[in-house]
């Protein structure tokens, strides 16, 4: 038996006595300053015997499987009882982690401040009088194989092996690989909230590190990794695919699962791929590059187009409806109705957008002429052959910080002052001159030569201005609301 610190976990029906024997003898005691100090020593050991037995039968059933892994790993502890007989335990005859010491663990006793003894009966020593085998001096045996179990009971296993009667390690290692379901944490933020230093966490985890790749992986955890590695889901459907799949306990977080690969020194079949509404994917490491590549083609497109059809954007983007749907869902900007999505706000310079600008400047508009006056600027550019749906625009147009639209009229917001393009306001000028809603062709062409503009491109211009309105051959109006003419906006 080993000399070190006694580990005393006394069972259901042990007698704990104390034997003060050697307390006595003048040999090893000089003084009665130091027989007090043995006697304070043994009280604040009686102390820790007594939360021992009080917190026995609340602790004992959750590390059966903790016992079991080290029983089956390695030879049998040692025990010694009041005769110093050695017996071996029984597993699962009421055995606790506090029963388990690994060799380079920390040891209550000096925690506690109590001084090593040895197995003769040096001062302090505490002796367990048991009517059935009770452990009561064990050293832990090194597990030689992989912790058995489902990857969260396995994982659970691994961190008690680690660190054995160290409550605060278990606990910060247990919140920074995320057992909780929550996912795993930083060292940062789980040394705060334990109130253990970064470095102590740090080595905490090498430690657990190096038993973990020292005993190889539990065949759940491959398991679990193959399938994370198979398909593009959220987290929630990996999560719940885990559990239904028989590979986890509870709920564990799936970058729980990939954090433990590192420890294990696994190879990483997926990554966790963070959307920009934080929300996840867990993506397979080789299609990592090409979910990025479709979100920056996605954002492109509603740049450069405003409203996108959403089957344009799985041709441009990555042929894979169920992926653009998880990138739009997870953006918080876009903004999607039927199958048309656009950015909110969208600040790109687009047709639609420069459209609606150009139009509101003017004067309130109804949406239906929004939608006319987009179409009309469409005009020579054949990837946009298809204007947006009333409602679309009407919910676009809603989107933007700038505009409201109420009773199906869009129109700027009070305190945004109107901007409207050059060419634009010499036509309205024109008109008002005139004092007619509609004007030829020559009569518009003559404004805006009054205006400054050459006439070269003038055709062209009345074509695809979105506030102008073909009523007949060489004849156009204003398609600004008729309220909006009469208050001269």
């Amino acid at each position: 038996m080993s000399d070190s610190g006694p580990l005393v976990t006394p069972g259901s029906g042990g007698v704990v006595s104390w034997s003060l024997r050697r307390l006595t003898r003048p040999a090893p005691i000089r003084g009665a300053a130091r027989l007090l100090v043995h006697l304070d020593r043994l009280a604040e050991l009686g102390c820790a015997v007594a939360r021992e037995v009080a917190d026995g039968p609340t602790r004992s059933q959750a590390t059966t499987g903790v016992e079991r892994w080290l029983l089956g790993c390695s030879e049998p502890p040692r025990t010694t009882t009041c005769a110093t007989v050695a017996t071996t335990p029984t597993v699962g005859a009421g055995l606790r982690p506090e029963a388990w010491r690994g060799r380079s663990g920390l040891r209550p006793a000096e925690r506690a401040g109590l001084s090593r003894v040895g197995a003769s009966g040096s001062p302090g020593r505490l002796v367990v009088t048991q009517d059935e085998p009770v452990v009561s001096d064990v050293v832990a045996p090194e597990p030689t194989r992989p912790p058995p179990g489902l990857v969260d009971e396995a994982l659970s296993l691994l961190i008690h092996a680690a660190w054995p009667l160290d409550p605060d390690r278990i606990h910060v290692l247990q919140s920074r690989l995320g057992l909780d379901g929550e996912g795993p944490t930083a060292c940062a933020e789980a040394a705060g909230a334990t109130g253990l230093s970064r470095s102590v966490v740090s080595k905490a985890e090498q430690r657990a590190c190096e038993l973990a790749r020292r005993v190889g992986a539990p065949a759940s955890l491959s398991a679990a990794l193959r399938l994370l590695g198979s398909d593009i889901v959220s987290v929630g459907e990996a999560a719940a695919r885990l559990h239904y799949a028989g590979l986890t306990r509870g709920v564990l977080h799936p970058a729980t699962v990939l954090e433990a690969a590192t420890w294990f020194g696994l190879p990483a079949t997926a990554a966790m791929y963070r959307l920009p509404d934080g929300s996840g994917l867990v993506v397979p490491t080789g299609r990592l590059p090409a979910v990025s590549r479709a979100q920056r083609r996605i954002r492109a497109a509603c740049h450069a187009r405003g409203i996108v059809p959403f089957a344009d954007l799985v041709t441009m983007a990555a042929r894979d409806r169920e992926l653009v749907g998880r990138l739009v869902v997870g953006d918080p900007r876009m903004r999607c109705l039927g199958d048309e999505v656009w950015l909110a706000p969208d600040r790109g310079r687009n047709v639609v957008s420069h459209s609606v600008r150009r139009m509101l400047a003017v004067g309130p508009h109804p949406v239906t002429e929004l939608q006319a006056g987009v179409q009309a600027a469409m005009y020579g550019r054949p990837q946009q052959a298809r204007p947006p749906s009333v409602e679309a625009l009407a919910a676009y147009v809603a989107g933007q910080p700038e505009y409201l639209v109420r009773d199906g009229v869009a129109r700027r917001r009070l305190r945004v002052a109107p901007e409207p393009a050059r060419t634009d306001a010499a036509m309205v000028a024109a008109f008002r001159a005139a004092r007619t809603r509609e004007m030829t062709t020559a009569q518009l062409h003559d404004g805006l030569a009054a205006a400054g503009f050459s006439r070269p491109g003038f055709a062209h211009l009345l074509k695809t201005s979105p506030i102008l309105q073909r009523v007949g051959y060489g004849r156009y109006r204003l398609r600004a609301a008729r309220d909006a003419m009469r208050s001269g906006q």
